[in-house]
């Protein structure tokens, strides 16, 4: 029986010491890092898990669960060992805090306290009454509360709060902790992509399920600042919330700057190339240019370079990275301006008209010329892009917020505020008086200070002095 009892208080003792917390949150700092190098599940950047990484290392990462390490065995399994550390420190207080609280309730007098262990006591001439003001004086100019328990006995308190840092800091965790399962378990995140002008009523989530919003988000517009080296240094949205055809707001999204709705949360995440929005050609025996927008493609126009001559141009196909196939069809291997090509077509009156591909990234291939000399080239594609909004649902962030706070409070309770409590009484002793003073609680903060019987002692002596000097 006592071996069993001596290995539950051991078991205790683990679940419930600094070091396995420390380790705890060392680890789910470690995950933590690894969650925001490595690319996760779900994010914007997951497409390009393959190119990054082997064959070998994604399937390692897999069955480890690091590409979606936020609900890994590893950090679930540290938070649940968390939670039970910190409901094994608290049973482990408890006992010792009742115990604490018996001793601040308890009758004493200055009989009792004659045999008691660290008493400390001061003979004065002053009969009891005079000496009572004194203590009041005294203990109040320190700080503390002072509560009589019987006839000239007191009991003197100094920041009772601090005993409940130990608590409030503890359920601050656990809070954040029932937070973060409650968006684990209930919460959404998913992305939208949108170029300039489209609309979407919903957003997909990792699986590739379209989850509804309830209501219309639509781009107006998007843009991308750079620096003087031409790195971006900002980029935004410009973003018209719609319910069915009245507006409900309209808002820039920003990087570092969420919109929240609806209890939706909306984050400026990415952009992506989509193409080109508009293609230059221009006519090298003339002076006209032309600007045509890809929703115009196929694109006709004539012109009239002189009374006896019409130059047609025909811009029959336009691919943004263009590619030939195995069977040799023109297309194009992704959305981005990585080799810009359109299929040209030019006609001089009604002479047979001249077509072929050409391609505005290659000097040597990027114009059609006519038998007369008129030429056409292919300048530039400008680039249209999509922005990437990060959609999350989290039900649990208030609860993340409130538990932060507690914590937060907690340790500033811990660390700044000291708890003391001392038990004073007086009694007639030899014509003046005796006075008793003991201290039952020090519980000392890292900032905080704890006065010594002998301090209080002190204080005591230069209040009566001052008394009597009156």
């Amino acid at each position: 029986m006592t071996t069993k009892v001596k290995n539950n208080d051991s078991v205790i003792h683990f679940l419930s010491s600094t070091r396995l917390t420390i380790f705890l949150f060392i680890l789910l700092g470690i995950l933590s890092i690894m969650g925001t190098i490595i690319i996760q599940e779900g994010t914007s950047e997951a497409g390009h898990i393959e190119d990054l990484y082997s064959a070998t290392t994604i399937q390692i990462f897999n069955k480890l669960g690091f590409f979606n390490i936020y609900h890994s065995p590893f950090y679930v399994g540290a938070l649940l060992i968390l939670t039970i550390n910190l409901f094994a420190c608290t049973y482990r207080r408890i006992p010792r805090d009742l115990k604490t609280n018996r001793k601040l309730s308890e009758d004493f007098t200055p009989e009792t306290m004659k045999t008691s262990k660290g008493v400390k006591s001061v003979n004065t001439s002053q009969s009891p009454p005079e000496l009572t003001p004194v203590i009041h004086t005294m203990f109040k100019n320190a700080g503390y509360r002072l509560k009589e328990r019987g006839p000239h006995t007191w009991l003197a308190r100094r920041g009772t709060i601090a005993r409940s840092g130990f608590y409030v800091s503890h359920m601050g965790v656990f809070i954040i902790i029932l937070g973060a399962a409650i968006s684990s378990l209930f919460g959404l995140e998913g992305m939208i992509w949108l170029l300039p002008g489209d609309h979407a009523d919903h957003y997909q989530v990792q699986d590739g399920t379209d989850v509804p919003l309830g209501f219309t988000i639509q781009c107006e517009d998007f843009d991308i600042d750079y620096y003087d080296n031409g790195m971006v240094d900002q980029f935004r949205s410009e973003l018209t919330l719609r319910d069915e055809d009245s507006v409900i707001r309209e808002h820039t999204l920003l990087v570092n700057h969420p919109m929240s709705y609806r209890g939706f949360r909306f984050f400026q995440s990415s952009y992506q190339q989509f193409g080109a929005k508009a293609i230059h050609l221009n006519l090298v025996s003339g002076t006209e240019s032309l600007a045509i927008t890809t929703e115009e493609v196929p694109f006709e126009k004539s012109v009239s370079l002189n009374p006896d001559t019409r130059f047609t141009i025909r811009v029959k196909r336009f691919e943004p990275d263009f590619y030939f196939d195995q069977k040799g069809q023109a297309g194009t291997q992704s959305g981005k301006l990585n080799n810009p090509g359109i299929l040209l077509e030019i006609q001089t009156n009604d002479e047979a008209p001249q077509q072929k591909w050409v391609f505005s990234n290659h000097p040597e291939m990027n114009a059609l010329s006519s038998p007369q000399g008129t030429q056409v080239v292919f300048q530039k594609a400008d680039p249209e892009y999509a922005t990437g909004i990060q959609v999350a649902r989290d039900p649990g962030s208030d609860l993340i917020w409130l538990g932060s706070l507690m914590m937060i409070g907690g340790l500033i309770i811990i660390f700044f505020i000291s708890a003391q409590a001392f038990q004073v009484a007086v009694e007639t002793f030899d014509g003046g008086s005796r006075v008793y003073f003991k201290k039952i609680l020090g519980q000392r903060s890292k900032w905080g200070d704890v006065l010594k019987v002998e301090a209080v002692i002190k204080l005591f002596h230069a209040e009566l002095k001052k008394e009597n000097g009156k």
